[in-house]
């Protein structure tokens, strides 16, 4: 800086649009998010590339695993897997029943780890999971949480389904 010098340079910052010293808003990084979360690494390339705002999948993905913004703790809470890479590299996601917001990724679908995140968040009272055995040997979350109802989803149909007349 030059005391020397009339003229004064004056920069207004905007935490409310995006951090100092970022790339893109946190408007763009949202929206990258739910994209990642409800369509996936190439399925969101593509849609973005139609909107005309190319991204890869490596950073939909990233963006999807981004933490989730704090938010209250929820009373109905679901419990399922999804792949981060198909066949190779599965997690836990745990979604508000009542909002239908997406709470947290976990990074496995052990019962350990969706123990400790119970524990956590003892606020939860429902615990609606599928019949997969990694959250079966749930025996820690039983055990821990016997006063959590623990429904489980029905077991898919083989093909056969009543038809109501």
């Amino acid at each position: 800086m030059n005391a020397a010098c009339a003229r004064q340079i004056f920069c207004e910052r905007l935490p409310h649009a995006f951090a100092s010293h970022a790339r893109t808003t946190d408007r763009l990084k949202a929206l990258q998010k739910q994209t990642g979360l409800a369509l996936g690494g190439r399925p969101g390339t593509r849609l973005k590339e139609k909107l005309f705002v190319p991204i890869s999948k490596d950073t939909l993905l990233r963006r999807a695993k981004d933490k989730v913004d704090s938010l209250a703790t929820p009373r109905v809470l679901e419990v399922d897997d999804f792949a981060f890479r198909s066949g190779q590299n599965y997690g836990t996601i745990l979604v508000d029943l009542e909002t239908h917001r997406v709470l947290d990724l976990l990074p496995n679908r052990e019962a350990k780890t969706l123990a400790c995140w119970l524990k956590a968040h003892p606020e939860v009272e429902i615990v609606s999971r599928d019949r997969a055995t990694a959250y079966d040997g749930g025996e820690e979350c039983r055990d821990q949480y016997p006063s959590r109802i623990q429904p489980a989803d029905r077991p898919r149909d083989s093909g056969t389904r009543e038809h109501n007349r």
